[in-house]
């Protein structure tokens, strides 16, 4: 049998491809008609009833219609029922409406999946004078008929862990041994948020994840590997994922590089995690050491809902399969929309992204900028700055994308000069005839004003915005909350008060949530006092007084506030920056602000999390030009951010459904204040599948 398979397998890899395609139409009323729960497909331009398993008996076929009563079927002239296994030709019938059975991989009609059909297939591609059952053929469902539904069916003859399109994917938590299962090392699939140190081979034994998302959504999970002798020369393979009958996500693998850092609990001990996931390529794994890979679902927003499957093969270096896990996703029928309700503004430069690459990249017109820029958009980010300049026309594209949800028009960040009144006037004649890029342009000039030169730089943007940009956005990130007299300037009021009264909008540090009886020792400065609370009210109360004036409202995040603040630190577990974006909408915050994604460090930071900042503060991508790739390397803290503003979209749409009350019993079980919050990925995954519920229920 493997000379012949062999044989065969050479023959088809000096054919060309053929395709032949097939119209689907509907059945009328009363006549055969499939349950809603059937993976099969009533073809009436062909005249059969396709995607039937191998091996499907009678009665299994009858139930995958609306009435299975009221089906028969033949082989030829002969009734036959029950356990009688179905062959591809066999004749279903309901009263006078009749069609031919299509048994995947049977295009030789004798009921069975042989070299036979392998044989007969590869004739029928070559073009010979060949009878088979055609809608049989596409086994690999990519809707043709070629050299790749022959190899499938070789693979399925010679013992392979291939299927025969379409199938049920169900859920199967139990452990997969791989053909030359390797028992010194271990395996562990655990969702994103669990970040295990190098040099701890206690990984677990969690032989699959079931994920969930939204179609327009993407999930991820770590796979873990362990053991205490060495390994050299690993390979990590996988598949897509698929949903047996037709479905695939884009599927992505990336490899974690282990830098360190220091700890939560010490300054003088290290901690050693994945943060940059690089492309997937050979690895190895020192005796105790672990090793993670990253699987990432991407699921398009006209996905079919359901459950897909893919498998994840380890291979030692000589090519054997030492490690097999199956991994699941539950893809939920409702898509995130496009418009991010959770609007964003990170820092990208501009100048560190060229920089790292080179001067080859110097006159390419953008293109890398933008290629960074889009990766961010598509992790749900936007960049402070466009790709181009507002007053471009090849801005208009990007502020029209629905996802891009704010951009900078003029400012200082990342390396920019202010713009002239001439040009400021200029932007506000494009723009002001778009609403929509009116709501989502700002302004951005004074980052954490620390003196009075910067408070009053405050008020001289606002002054001249008012004369050239009617109805600007300014924002003014504001960390400290001093009284205006220590500045010297003379007026009876913090300076909280003062960037209130000349912005529209405000963006404080998150631990201005702090109530003052909690204040740690260490963060006095960056919260609001017994003192201003007693005079201007709880954060909550002034903030929301701002709002109800028709100002708006983000937050941000930095250096500031450390440990027991969420953020988004190297040293953190993945629910510490997730839960971030859950204490947003928990304080009605429109928007996160946070100042860098490229804070770059040559090739230090491949190897140290602490830089000019600690635990990796202001970086979230690496510079891929290390791995030769024109687009970032993401941290898995990236992944974080992601997921938190998809949950924060998950929320916003089960408020819409349900109510604000009915939202914050699932909101008190992952957060309940500034401080108190959820150390369990567990309880965030299920406080995710409750919205999700929650959302489903409107249908």
């Amino acid at each position: 049998m493997k000379k012949i398979t062999s044989f065969v397998l050479s023959a088809v890899m000096t054919l060309s491809v053929f395709t032949a395609g097939a119209g689907y139409g509907k059945a009328a009323a009363g006549e055969l008609e499939l349950a809603a729960s059937s993976i099969l497909t009533l073809d009436r331009d062909s005249g059969y009833v396709s995607g039937i398993s191998t091996a499907m008996t009678v009665s299994e076929l009858a139930a995958e219609f609306a009435d299975p009563s009221s089906v028969t079927v033949k082989d030829g002239d002969t009734t036959v029922a029950g356990d009688k296994t179905i062959a591809s030709d066999f004749v279903v019938t309901n009263g006078d409406d009749t069609l031919k059975c299509a048994v995947m991989g049977d295009v030789n009609r004798d009921g069975k999946i042989s070299i036979d059909d392998a044989i007969c297939m590869l004739k029928y591609v070559a073009r010979w004078d060949i009878s088979i059952c055609e809608p049989a053929m596409d086994v690999n469902s990519d809707s043709q008929k070629s050299v790749s539904d022959v190899i499938q069916i070789l693979k399925y003859v010679a013992g392979w862990d291939v299927t025969l399109a379409p199938y049920r994917v169900v859920f199967d938590d139990s452990k997969i041994d791989a053909a030359y299962e390797d028992s010194a090392l271990k395996l562990s699939v655990l969702d994103n948020m669990q970040k295990i140190d190098q040099r701890d081979t206690a990984i677990g034994d969690s032989t699959t994840i079931r994920m969930h998302m939204a179609k327009n959504e993407i999930e991820s999970c770590l796979i873990y590997l362990a053991s205490d002798k060495a390994y050299d020369g690993l390979t990590a393979e996988f598949t897509d994922f698929y949903n047996g009958h037709g479905g695939k996500l884009e599927t992505e693998m990336t490899l974690g590089k282990y830098i360190y850092g220091r700890s939560i609990e010490s300054a003088d001990t290290k901690v050693y995690y994945a943060d940059p996931m690089i492309p997937n390529a050979d690895f190895k794994i020192k005796a105790g050491n672990s090793q993670c890979l990253l699987l990432k679902a991407n699921a398009a927003i006209d996905a079919a809902p359901g459950l897909y499957e893919s498998t994840v093969t380890i291979k030692d270096s000589a090519g054997r399969a030492i490690k097999v896990c199956k991994v699941y996703v539950d893809v939920w029928d409702f898509a995130l929309p496009e418009e991010t309700s959770c609007t964003t503004a990170f820092g990208m430069s501009r100048e560190s992204i060229y920089q790292s690459y080179g001067s080859a990249y110097f006159t390419d017109g953008g293109q890398l900028y933008k290629n960074y820029y889009d990766y961010l958009l598509e992790n749900r980010i936007c960049a402070y700055y466009l790709p181009s300049s507002v007053l471009s026309d090849d801005a208009d594209e990007y502020m029209n994308n629905p996802r891009v949800n704010s951009f900078i028009i003029d400012g200082t960040q990342c390396g920019n000069s202010a713009s002239s009144e001439e040009d400021i006037r200029a932007m506000y004649e494009k723009l002001s005839k778009n609403e929509e890029w009116m709501k989502k342009g700002y302004f951005y000039y004074v980052d954490e004003p620390r003196s009075a030169e910067q408070l009053n730089e405050i008020k001289y943007y606002k002054e001249l915005l008012d004369r050239a940009f009617p109805g600007a956005r300014q924002v003014a990130p504001n960390c400290y909350d001093f009284n205006m007299s220590r500045y010297g300037i003379d007026l009876d009021m913090d300076q909280t008060q003062f960037i209130l009264d000349n912005t529209t909008l405000f963006c404080p540090l998150s631990s201005f949530y702090t109530p003052y009886d909690q204040i740690k020792s260490g963060f006095e400065n960056i919260t609001y006092s017994k003192a201003t609370v007693d005079r201007y009210g709880a954060a909550e109360a002034r903030h929301e007084a701002y709002k109800n004036a028709g100002n708006e409202l983000w937050w941000y995040v930095c250096i500031i506030p450390g440990y027991p603040y969420a953020n988004f630190f190297f040293n953190y577990q993945g629910e510490m920056s997730r839960v971030l974006f859950w204490q947003q909408y928990d304080y009605d915050i429109a928007g996160c602000l946070y100042y860098a994604v490229t804070m770059w460090e040559g090739s230090r930071m491949w190897i140290d999390a602490d830089g000019t900042f600690a635990s990796g503060d202001g970086l979230l991508i690496y510079p891929g030009k290390r791995y030769g790739i024109d687009y970032p390397i993401e941290s898995i803290r990236l992944e974080y951010v992601r997921d938190g503003i998809e949950d924060f979209e998950y929320l916003k749409m089960a408020e819409d459904v349900l109510g604000r009350d009915a939202v914050n019993e699932v909101l008190r079980t992952v957060t309940t204040g500034i401080l108190d919050y959820t150390n369990d990925s567990a309880v965030i995954e299920a406080a995710k599948v409750k919205l999700a519920e929650m959302i489903m229920s409107k249908n």
